[in-house]
Parts: structure tokens; sequence; C-alpha cells
């Protein structure tokens, strides 16, 4: 089927375009609501924001603006050397010089270009040369002749739908992830970093209000005075606070402890290997996750993972990793952390470690104290090296965390554990998606699969 279509180079499907930078130095460039695409941002195939955003003086002075449904793409950057990054806009966007910008011709539909594009990936990373200091450069000469399929605009649209409704159930699973991570972090500042509770209970009683939370406190009440303060949870907490050395004011009763009471087990197979075991890695079964593997409380990197079997499994975690455990990295870099919110049979390999929490704190509770700027804090002070920043196991032990009463910490541990129970779901579902479109992609752009055939397998995956 697929040898039926005709196909046509991709310099010949679009207009391109290169971006380009502003003066950095120049603060009449920087700061506005123009997104400002980089190899560094583009990391969704939908393309509508960035961090780093410029003015209209800056778009006129170094960059270029390209509309509503282009295709952006890097060719030059480090992360051409593992992975193919690009994207379709959703609003007009500018962007820079790593980046090309492609804006579809009339005959074909520009979700149809960029769904053909990312079909090539593999070809597409076959081309990339280095440029130096282990950069990647895509030549544009050699990607504008990637082979695009000619098809009529009706085939195309149909092939669209398809893909596109996976893309946007993925879409909607991680917006709806990085909510539900919202909420417990809110939640988690609301009531263990800025009080909010014992300050409600503070000021409904009349109790005084030390200087250094006045303007927290002023919050509050307005919050008691308008009906928005959760009365209901503050019933949990203090009404007082104390002072300590460590942390200043904390609430009454609460105490603070080296990590090492907070915790019963430390998993920590620093320089653990295959060969130190007498063993090798295999194709499949169980899977090793590195520090490079956490970013962000998400497993990232996924095809860097490498496997042991059973046998190699059993020798390497005799504790294995539990619900409710956390990861965290030692180094390269210090302090990215995976909350895990069911079991996982997996390998603690390079730079990681395993934390389990006793019975004075919760998995959960530990997991967002650690990203606290405190806690991060703390982690940065005990850290060495010179080179790369990393922090021993017995350092580790001695960080600070701030330990509420039992009460509050199963309030919240409540709360938390469904919603990451619900992110958990929600990630297990977006992997299964991805896997279906990458699979499908590029037997539906090649003409290999028909879209009643891809609906059926589709259907197949997803009861």
């Amino acid at each position: 089927m697929g040898s039926e279509w005709k196909t046509r180079a991709l310099k010949d499907c679009a207009t391109w375009y290169s971006g380009g930078t502003p003066r950095k130095g120049n603060p009449e460039y920087w700061g506005g609501n123009i997104p400002w695409i980089s190899a560094k941002s583009l990391k969704e195939f939908f393309v509508s924001d960035s961090e780093e955003k410029i003015t209209e003086s800056g778009l006129d002075n170094g960059s270029r603006l390209i509309p509503k449904n282009s295709i952006l793409f890097v060719v030059r950057g480090m992360s051409l050397k593992k992975e193919f990054r690009m994207g379709i806009t959703t609003r007009p966007v500018a962007f820079n010089q790593d980046l090309k910008g492609l804006v579809a011709n009339e005959d074909i539909l520009p979700y149809f270009l960029a769904y053909a594009i990312r079909g090539k990936t593999k070809e597409i990373l076959d081309l990339v040369g280095e440029a130096g200091h282990g950069t990647g450069i895509l030549p544009t000469d050699r990607i504008q002749d990637i082979q695009i399929p000619c098809l009529n605009l009706k085939v195309q649209q149909r092939i669209v739908d398809f893909l596109k409704t996976l893309d946007d159930k993925i879409e909607l699973n991680r917006r709806m992830n990085a909510t539900l991570e919202g909420m417990a972090q809110a939640l988690f500042q609301s009531w263990f970093v800025d009080f909010a509770p014992v300050l409600d209970n503070a000021l409904a009683a009349g109790n005084p209000i030390p200087d250094e939370l006045a303007d927290r406190a002023a919050i509050r009440r307005q919050a008691l005075d308008n009906g928005t303060a959760n009365r209901e949870a503050a019933q949990h907490f203090p009404a007082t606070f104390q002072f300590t050395e460590e942390m200043g004011w904390i609430p009454e009763g609460w105490e603070i402890l080296e990590l090492e009471n907070t915790v019963s087990t430390i998993i920590d197979h620093r320089g653990k290997t295959p060969k130190k075991l007498k063993s090798n890695w295999v194709e499949s079964g169980y899977p090793a996750i590195s520090a490079k593997n956490i970013k962000a409380g998400k497993l990232v990197r996924k095809d860097t993972i490498r496997f042991t079997d059973h046998e190699l499994y059993e020798r390497w975690m005799p504790v294995e990793l539990k619900k409710g455990d956390l990861l965290m990295t030692s180094e390269a870099p210090l302090g990215e952390k995976l909350y895990l919110a069911k079991k996982f049979k997996w390998v603690l390999s390079q730079r990681l470690f395993g934390l389990r929490a006793n019975e004075k704190i919760s998995g959960i509770y530990l997991y967002h104290w650690l990203n606290t700027e405190t806690a991060k804090a703390d982690l940065e002070g005990r850290a060495s090296g010179t080179t790369v920043q990393g922090i021993r196991q017995s350092e580790l032990r001695k960080v600070n965390v701030l330990t509420p009463s039992q009460e509050c910490i199963s309030v919240f541990s409540r709360a938390s554990d469904s919603v990451m129970e619900k992110r958990a779901t929600n990630e297990s579902n977006t992997e299964m998606l991805t896997k279906l479109r990458d699979t499908l992609l590029p037997k539906l752009i090649s003409g290999e699969l028909r879209i009643a055939d891809a609906d059926k397998l589709a259907e197949e995956a997803m009861v």
C-alpha cells in the first residue's frame, strides 16, 4: 500500500524560516509576553509557552514570530545526540537560531506534515552530525531531502484525526497531572510551610502571633473574615507557636528531627554494577533506574534504562522498593525526587537513594518536605565536590525534617495519597498511549497501515 503513495522532498512541503536571539543584555527585549522557544524549552508536541519571553522590541531586534500551526524542530543542540525535539505551535511564538520553523503549503495539512516529520524520527537522527563539544547538528540540506507522502487532503485529515486523538489524550493527562501535582504542593505549602491552619487557630483563639509571622497572619485574617479558611482541617492543628534555633518559629508541639530518625530504610547501592556482581545487563527484565532517569518528580529518559534478569535483581535488591517509598538522586544532579505511588520491581543503580519513611511521618510528607526551599538549602549545604556536587549517606542522614503531629500528617497523607495514585494512573495511561502512537504513526504515514486497522489496534490496546 505504501508503495502506491508518491512522495516529495520536505523542502517542497513548506516555507522554511530561521529564528534568532535578541541581545540578552538589553532589558527592553526580554520579559514581555511573546513566548521565545529554544531547544531547551521545546519539550512538548503542542507548543504554546516558554519560561523565557520577549517583547515586541525584542522581536523586531533579533528574533522571528511564526504563526499558529507552524512546525518547529531542533537543528542544533546537545539534545540531538539522543532525541529529535519537534512540535506544532498552538499560538504565534518566537524562536531562536537553534530551531527551524516550517509553515505548511496549502496542499498539506500542518498537523499531517508535523506527524509525517515525527514519523521520520529515526531517519532524521541518523543524519545528525557533531559541531564540537558534544553539540549535535542537523544539516538543513539533508533534512530537506526527507521524503514526505503526497496524499489528498481527505486522507491526510483521517490520519491527523486518528493521531491527534491520541495526542489530545496524552496532553490532557499531562495537564491533569500538572494540576494534581500543583494541588498537592499548594496544600503542603499552606499547611507545613506557611502554617495557615495554625495561624487560623491562633487568630480565632486570640493567641499572640510572632512578629516574624505577622504578614502571613494578616492574609489569614482576611481568609477567616471572608469564610475561605478551611476550619475543618484546622481542628487537627495547634493554635500556638514555639521558637527553634534551626527553623525559627514553628507550631507548638512539632519537632525538628534529623532525617535518619524519620526513615526506617535507606537503600544505597553506590558503585554497584552488574560486573561487580559477576553478571551482565540483559535485553529485558527488571529496570535499573539511575539518577539520569529522575527529573522534576517524573521518570524520564526511559530509552536509557537498562535491565537485569531475576537472579541479578534478587542479589542486587535484597530490600525491594515498596509503595510510598521515594527515590532521591545523590549527585549529577543532587536532589531530584520521585514518589512511588505504587510498588515497582526496580533496581536502584548509580547515584540514587531509596528512602522509606518510618512511623513518625509518611512517604508523601517526606517527599514534599524534601522539595521545600528549607530542605533544599540544607541538602546543598551538606553537599561536597568541586566539579559535581553530591551528598554522602552520612550527611543525608543529618538533614533536618520538620515533623508535625501524627494527626496532622495523617490528614495530609489521606488527602495526598489519592492525588498521587491518580497521577500514577495517568502516567501509566500516558505511557501506553505514547507507545501506541509511536508504533502506529510511521506505519500510518508510510501507508503500511490503514486507518480502519489502526482503529482496531487502538481499541484493543485501550481495553
